[in-house]
């Protein structure tokens, strides 16, 4: 049985994009090599990720994400126990969400808005995987 774990974080600063490159290939070869896949999503100084794999593997990953200096503010959004990866292709897709694209608070940019800004108090169960899957088509 699989794990996919999603959390959403703050960023120390706003990063900009030599500093999420490397955060990325960092991300993609860990992932590679302990056989996790995912999705990374940055708007704004705000991560939102998910996790796919072994649960043990996906939690010690997890810990290590909490102490990680470039982010604060981790909170678990979802964590389920799965049969089938969402993202089996990539070790780690990306997505940056631009000023321009939240400004225009059209389609799913709106509904991550909105999630981001009410995932501290609730959350729909699903929405956050929806809204990466959603994401994921435009994804790196």
């Amino acid at each position: 049985m699989l794990t996919s774990l999603i959390y959403i974080s703050s960023a120390t600063h706003e990063m900009d994009d030599a500093e999420l490159d490397q955060l990325l290939a960092e991300a993609r070869a860990e992932n590679l090599a302990l056989n996790i896949s995912g999705m990374l999503l940055y708007s704004g100084g705000t991560f939102m990720q998910v996790l796919e794999g072994e649960e043990d593997v996906v939690l010690r990953l997890y810990a290590q994400i909490i102490n990680d200096p470039r982010h604060k503010n981790v909170t678990l959004i979802e964590r389920q126990e799965t049969e089938i990866r969402c993202f089996p292709d990539w070790s780690m897709g990306f997505r940056r969400i631009s000023s321009g694209e939240s400004g225009g608070k059209s389609g799913a940019v709106k509904k991550l808005t909105d999630f981001l800004a009410e995932a501290s108090t609730r959350t729909t169960p699903g929405l956050a995987l929806k809204l990466l899957q959603q994401f994921g088509k435009d994804a790196e």
